[in-house]
């Protein structure tokens, strides 16, 4: 069982001069997460202990770059402590997690033309790229700013979290039986997602299971349908990661005593989104036995 995320960088720029006056140098843009730092979503959200690294190059963006091209400026200030938090609707299909990078007069003045994140920045040659994009203008091409030595610089830059639309499908057999699948997004704990590694798997006590009755609900929900009584998972844990792998194998497990009655449905509540998961027929489970399932999370930039 194979669930799918996708996930996209943004950001925006802007100046304070000393008199307080601002100016928008750069609108809302698009910032490709590199492969690097797609690996380190694993462990860690997009601007988890991030920094915002700005350069002059003008080489174009490859998801194979593991440094900006050419530093001018890094500043780690990133909105002096909480970040914006936005859950996925019918309408706005992302979650999302933003915050805003300040640099101070004189961090990065000059000429400026590519922007980055990045994460355990120790020196301008000592750091793991996240994410990189050449800065733009408003009809989208490349294009130089220049930033003046009393200017304050504010980056406002946003990570977005995207669960497909449509339902998936499949078969799992489960101790001789063929069960019928289908997962389809659910709410999540979306407070959660900018911070946290695919590596913490479920969240136990946000998950749980509905029982005969129950059906899936609408996209970004819990389903529907009756409770099962003392069903949250009762452990899980989650595979090694291996550069380059993209996915996070989950394993949840309920014991004999979490959830006596058939499951129909279950909420699985991740790091990487909620998820409604339906079968059919009901698989059995009682406190004679005990009920554990496998599922990959796995991610990739949006296009």
């Amino acid at each position: 069982m194979n669930i799918k995320m996708e996930v996209s960088g943004h950001f925006k720029i802007e100046a304070v001069g000393p008199d307080g006056a601002v100016r928008e140098i750069v609108p809302w843009s698009n910032n490709l997460v590199v492969n690097t730092g797609l690996d380190r979503l694993y462990y860690s959200g997009v601007l988890n202990g991030a920094t915002c690294i700005l350069g002059s190059g003008n080489t174009p963006p490859s998801p194979a770059d593991t440094t900006m091209q050419s530093f001018v400026g890094a500043s780690g200030d990133f909105n002096s402590g909480a970040a914006v938090l936005g859950n996925p609707t019918e309408t706005v299909t992302y979650g999302f997690y933003r915050g805003v990078f300040t640099f101070q007069p004189g961090v990065a003045d000059g000429n400026l033309s590519e922007i980055g994140i990045a994460h355990g920045y120790v020196s301008p040659s000592s750091y793991t790229l996240v994410t990189r994009a050449l800065i733009k203008d408003g009809s989208g091409n490349p294009t130089t700013i220049t930033i003046l030595p009393n200017e304050t610089l504010y980056v406002t830059y946003e990570a977005r979290y995207y669960q497909p639309l449509t339902d998936a499908t499949g078969i799992v057999n489960i101790a001789g039986i063929n069960y019928n699948w289908t997962v389809r997004a659910g709410q999540g704990n979306w407070g959660n997602i900018g911070v946290q590694g695919a590596d913490q798997g479920a969240i136990g006590q946000d998950s749980f299971v509905r029982g005969p009755g129950a059906a899936l609900g609408p996209i970004y929900t819990l389903g529907t349908g009756p409770v099962v009584t003392g069903s949250n998972p009762s452990s899980g844990s989650v595979a090694a990661y291996n550069n380059g792998d993209y996915y996070a194998d989950v394993t949840t497990n309920w014991s004999r005593v979490a959830g006596t009655t058939p499951f129909t449905l279950l909420y699985i509540n991740t790091y990487r989104g909620g998820w409604q998961m339906l079968f059919s027929p009901d698989i059995p489970k009682s406190d004679l036995n005990e009920f554990s399932i496998t599922y990959r999370l796995s991610w990739a930039n949006r296009v």
